[in-house]
């Protein structure tokens, strides 16, 4: 018995999958049986197992769950036309019948195989016949005729309910009516099949014995011949897939189906072991790329460049084996060029150092944001440097400070920044320094805080967990921001 899978929604709409197996697995990475590209979906997410003709759904600690038409669960059953949701995925199941099981010797037969009433008729009279010989006198014992249905060496046949008359049921009801002398005819290809293998056997046998070994010799020299073109072909395969490592692609490139590429090792659009290099337009303003990032577990695995300067390394998301939040990185202004074309580079740096190594990983950039810089004006920078200044002093009364003195030291950097650098008056260079240690210190508080929280729910420190949650949110009070978001997520979880 087997079944099949139909993807019904998500990147790999359209696809269809059948099995004829007792168990699958269904995940994001390339070791298993279904492979889905949807980032909400887990390395390893779900199994199907044959279990005695039932097909048994069981999710594997995925991070987002899986659900059975439209219920989470865990572990279910599966019933022909159930749909199945993982991540964005859905999923339908076909084909879950029941086996029909082979009764043993002891169990009694309570339905006769069908077939022609004609056999059935002749059957009864040979019974009848038998009978009246048992009323007479004694003779010889006979060997009873094998009933309509029964296989030989009186083994119980089972007709399936599409087999035509064609098949082994019949041939056995054609024994049951033939005469001892009588051979049944082969009624099918297997017993052609079974005639060749005799035949061939028969002659080689009757081969001398030189010739019989040369003819081995020679088999298994084709055989060695094959094996070795076909791992020759192998390597052929590998060497041809194809790594764009080395071409450029536009921001915001989309495959297909108008889904957001993806690029890198793994279950990506586009391979690019080593690196991937993006292209974009540039004016005056200040530039913010926005993109996502998985397969990163390494603080130093993935550097970002921006016209051949590293400009920073991604950190490892908080869940490493699914796609990070929306990420955004501004792009320092002082290696840009203006109104031309610039170059940002991901750089696998474990790939890059050994070209033996294929780490998965994979990045998707969605866009690069330009916003007008204000003019120059020296008094309203100053009037943010005093606030920034206030802010920072009391972050430790109010948590929220801490952002917002960020805030304003940003707005005294971007009304500074169309100054001529030797121009430019000391509190510039000051508020450049202090986004990069607040920024710093407000990750390092939602790292702690996020840590304790899930630390308080394992021990089942629920009201605790959710006051951690609501200090991260008051942190950062930017509802757009992915830790803002992340928090309240849990929070609403929690509720």
């Amino acid at each position: 018995m087997g079944f099949s899978l139909t993807i019904l929604a998500g990147p790999d709409k359209g696809k269809k999958f059948d099995f004829d197996r007792v168990e699958i697995t269904i995940g994001r990475t390339m070791e298993n049986d279904v492979v889905l590209t949807d980032p909400g979906i887990s390395r390893q997410h779900l199994s199907i197992r044959d279990k005695g003709g039932a097909y048994i759904l069981k999710d594997l600690g995925s991070s987002n769950g899986t659900r059975l038409n439209g219920k989470p669960v865990k572990q279910e059953v599966l019933s022909s036309g159930d749909i199945i949701e993982l991540g964005g995925a859905r999923v339908r199941f076909e084909g879950a019948a029941t086996r029909q099981r082979v009764p043993t010797a002891r169990k009694k037969i309570s339905r006769r195989s069908p077939g022609p009433p004609a056999r059935r008729s002749a059957s009864r009279q040979q019974a009848a016949r038998a009978r009246g010989r048992g009323r007479g006198a004694p003779g010889p014992a006979k060997k009873p005729a094998p009933a309509a249905g029964a296989g030989r060496g009186g083994q119980v046949v089972i007709r399936s309910p599409g087999m035509k008359a064609g098949g082994v049921a019949a041939a056995g009801g054609r024994e049951a009516g033939a005469g001892a002398g009588r051979r049944p005819a082969a009624a099918s290809g297997q017993g052609k099949l079974q005639q060749l293998i005799t035949r061939g056997r028969l002659w080689f046998n009757g081969l001398e014995r030189r010739k019989r070994i040369l003819l081995l010799v020679v088999a298994g020299l084709v055989m060695l011949l094959l094996v070795a073109l076909a791992f020759k072909g192998g390597k052929k395969i590998v060497r041809q897939v194809v790594d764009h490592s080395g071409e450029t692609f536009e921001v915001g490139a989309r495959d297909g189906d108008g889904e957001l590429s993806s690029f890198g090792i793994g279950p990506v659009s586009i391979r690019c072991r080593e690196s991937v290099n993006f292209g974009f337009t540039y004016g005056n303003g200040r530039a913010t790329m926005k993109f996502y990032v998985a397969g990163i577990d390494n603080k130093d695995e993935l550097s970002v460049m921006l016209n051949g300067v590293q400009i920073g390394k991604i950190p490892p998301p908080l869940s490493v084996g699914q796609w990070s939040g929306l990420l955004k990185w501004k792009l320092p202004r002082k290696h840009l060029l203006e109104n031309e074309q610039n170059k940002l580079t991901f750089v696998n740096n474990i790939n890059m150092a050994n070209q033996e190594t294929t780490e998965e990983w994979a990045v998707k950039v969605l866009t690069v944001v330009e916003t007008a810089l204000p003019e120059p004006d020296r008094k309203v920078a100053e009037e943010n440097f005093k606030l920034a200044k206030k802010r920072y002093e009391g972050k430790s009364i109010a948590p929220e400070n801490l952002y917002f003195a960020l805030q304003h030291y940003k707005k005294v950097r971007d009304y500074l920044e169309l100054i001529p650098a030797q121009e430019r008056p000391g509190i510039y260079q000051e508020a450049v320094e202090m986004i990069d240690t607040i920024e710093k210190e407000l990750q390092e508080r939602y790292k702690l805080l996020m840590f304790t929280a899930e630390k308080d729910l394992k021990y089942g420190r629920i009201d605790r967990a959710r006051q951690l949650y609501k200090a991260v949110m008051n942190s950062i009070p930017d509802q757009e921001d992915p830790r803002h978001q992340k928090a309240r997520r849990h929070l609403e979880a929690l509720e």
